[in-house]
Order: C-alpha cells, then sequence, then structure tokens
C-alpha cells in the first residue's frame, strides 16, 4: 500500500531496509509485488538480495513456535538492474536473480 512505501522511502533516506518482495514465505517467486521495483526506481540505492532456505523447517505455515532446525542464506549483489525500467519488469528481474541463488 502507499502508505508503507511512503515509509519505506523515508526510511532509506537514513538506514538500510529489508524487503520481502513476496510479501510472505513462499516456495516460488511468482508473487513477486511491485514495491521493491518502485523502491529501487525511486532511490536508486544499491540493493544487496538474499535468499532464505529451511525456514520452513523451523516456523513451518501455521505455527505459533519455533521449532529447532537450522536454515541457510544466501546474500549475492544486484547488478544488472537499469533503474529506468518499470517498477514491475525491475520486481521481476529481482525475483528471477533471487529465485537462481
Amino acid at each position: 500500500d502507499i502508505s508503507s512505501l511512503r515509509t519505506a522511502l523515508k526510511i532509506l533516506k537514513v538506514a538500510p531496509l529489508v524487503i520481502f518482495p513476496q510479501g510472505t514465505r513462499s516456495p516460488d517467486f511468482s508473487r513477486i509485488h511491485s514495491g521493491v521495483g518502485f523502491l529501487c526506481r525511486k532511490t536508486k540505492l544499491p540493493v544487496v538480495i538474499a535468499r532464505i532456505y529451511g525456514s520452513e523447517t523451523i516456523l513451518p505455515r501455521g505455527e505459533k513456535f519455533f521449532k529447532r532446525g537450522s536454515i541457510r542464506v544466501i546474500f549475492a549483489g544486484l547488478d544488472g538492474i537499469d533503474y529506468e525500467e518499470d517498477k514491475d519488469t525491475i520486481s521481476r528481474k529481482i525475483a528471477e536473480k533471487i529465485e537462481k541463488l
């Protein structure tokens, strides 16, 4: 929603921000919201992407308590994004890069 994007823009002026572009945990990247593309296009700030493996075993859907287990997080720089493209295209490219991690 627009108020969340405004808040994100204010935060990005003074601090880094973690964004989950899917809006929820999901095994695939077919539902990427365009807000991440909007923020990239608007701020033109460097982006670090990450993919989290194993979170579904630590906190399965519908559960209220964490379970023992391990997760793996892979980080990568985001290269090759043209910040002049539209927000949907940028969001899709980010999703494709995350999916490849």
